[in-house]
């Protein structure tokens, strides 16, 4: 049971449930991917945690997504829409009134799902595309009401050919433009296909050396792809690749730029962020936390906003040099509550410990 100390901000409702985090601030659910779009922002995690912003990552507020999975993907389509869903999993939710309500799209069981979802990528409100584990590729012009099938990506079991190689990660920049990657289930040498044709037809792409588990386009000419021990950054759309030094020693998880040199990363530890100025050639690292933050996202070429275990939020206003903590946790354990005077409630717990709350 979560107690509130006196000053914190304000509580976030937990999923599925009529009970609000007191403690830790805001809420306790390790949160796994964020994004921004200027201010505007979204935090996703375990137990259908989606929290969303409108101050850059200083306050939030908990959103219903009416699934109990866990998230690890979220995309801001615009200001009114928003996708979440789990990679590698059967949850994807839309919403286009800003997360006021979400509306389960493709999937009819969110467990146990035959195939599931590995990546999605939608270019408005209306259209967008899935990439499922096994290689298939779905389209909806209709904002996830109805979908139809694509090519299989060659080399997986969905194409004509079939293969070993599953789905990783997909992204369109135009209803008919997009770039898809795919690999061996474990690790290994990834594969990229190219289409202009919404997926009726791909092309293969001549990748360097890379294991690739994420890719993420600046613009629609800068993208990068990442993974463990391997950075690439394209100008062209994902037409050709270029190695970047920092890539090694590194199990990159996410990226997210400003500009396309300036980039924050996130690694598979936890432990640290990377950061580089010039597109991945050099990095300096940040220790932001003593929790492990699993992602990070800029809502101002300045303003960084990491996320990660238990909830754990930190802010930097200097680009990522410097962090201050934005989620807060009186600490102790706690075994009962007593009321008090007007409102008190006392906790006594461990090793002498005593909290209370006036709210």
């Amino acid at each position: 049971l979560a107690l509130g100390a006196g000053g914190a901000s304000a509580s976030v409702a937990v999923s599925q449930s009529g009970w609000a985090w007191g403690n830790p601030s805001p809420q306790g659910n390790t949160l796994r991917s964020i994004a921004f779009a200027g201010a505007l922002g979204y935090a996703v995690g375990d137990n259908g945690t989606t929290l969303k912003t409108q101050d850059g990552g200083a306050s939030w507020a908990g959103l219903a997504t009416g699934t109990s999975g866990q998230l690890t993907h979220v995309q801001i389509v615009d200001s009114n829409t928003v996708v979440v869903g789990s990679a590698n999993g059967c949850v994807l939710r839309i919403s286009t009134d800003g997360g006021t309500t979400f509306t389960r799209i493709f999937t009819v069981a969110e467990s146990k799902c035959t195939d599931q979802v590995q990546a999605f990528s939608f270019v408005s409100a209306q259209v967008g595309f899935l990439l499922l584990r096994s290689g298939s590729v779905l389209m909806t012009n209709d904002g996830g009401n109805t979908f139809s099938r694509a090519t299989g990506v060659p080399g997986t079991s969905a194409s004509s050919g079939g293969g070993g190689n599953v789905g990783v990660d997909i992204h369109f920049t135009s209803p008919t433009a997009g770039i898809v990657f795919a690999g061996p289930p474990s690790a290994g040498q990834s594969s990229e296909f190219k289409t202009s044709d919404g997926g009726v037809s791909w092309t293969p792409v001549t990748l360097p050396a890379a294991d690739i588990t994420a890719v993420h386009f600046v613009d629609p000419s800068h993208a990068f792809a990442l993974g463990p021990n391997t950075l690439l950054s394209s100008a062209d759309g994902g037409g050709t690749w270029t190695s970047e030094p920092i890539a090694a020693g590194n199990s990159f998880t996410s990226i997210d730029c400003t500009d396309p040199l300036t980039c924050v990363l996130t690694v598979a530890a936890g432990d640290h962020l990377v950061r580089t100025a010039d597109g991945g050639a050099t990095s300096s690292v940040t220790t932001p936390s003593s929790a492990l933050i699993l992602a990070a996202a800029y809502s101002s070429p300045t303003r960084v906003v990491g996320a990660g275990s238990g909830g754990a939020t930190v802010v930097s206003n200097d680009g990522g040099a410097n962090f201050t903590t934005g989620s807060s946790d009186i600490g102790g354990q706690y075994f009962r509550l007593r009321s008090g005077p007007g409102g008190m409630v006392s906790a006594p717990g461990a090793n002498a410990v005593h909290a209370l709350s006036r709210n």
